[in-house]
């Protein structure tokens, strides 16, 4: 599924999905895996960590995607955790 940024509220990102619906997170970190941009954000309805693929849409917003391929999710997981675990 995806995501389009539509704002920003006291220092987090909205993103809204195809219906309209929209959800405030925490930005959390950002890495790169293969020349692709992943974010990891902080829901802060439910405080659960979302894991998103982050592209430019052809109307120039920023899009983020579900990652659908449980190889590359595991990937980008075990990146994130290498990353917090450094902090």
């Amino acid at each position: 599924m995806d995501f389009i940024k539509v704002g920003e509220k006291d220092g987090n990102i909205i993103l809204a999905d195809k219906y309209g619906n929209r959800a405030v997170f925490e930005f959390l970190e950002m890495t790169v895996i293969d020349q692709t941009e992943y974010a990891a954000l902080l829901q802060t309805d439910d405080e659960s960590i979302v894991l998103l693929r982050l592209t430019e849409g052809t109307n120039g917003k920023e899009v983020y995607s579900s990652i659908d391929d449980d190889a590359l999710f595991e990937r980008v997981a075990a990146t994130f955790e290498e990353i917090f675990d450094e902090d």
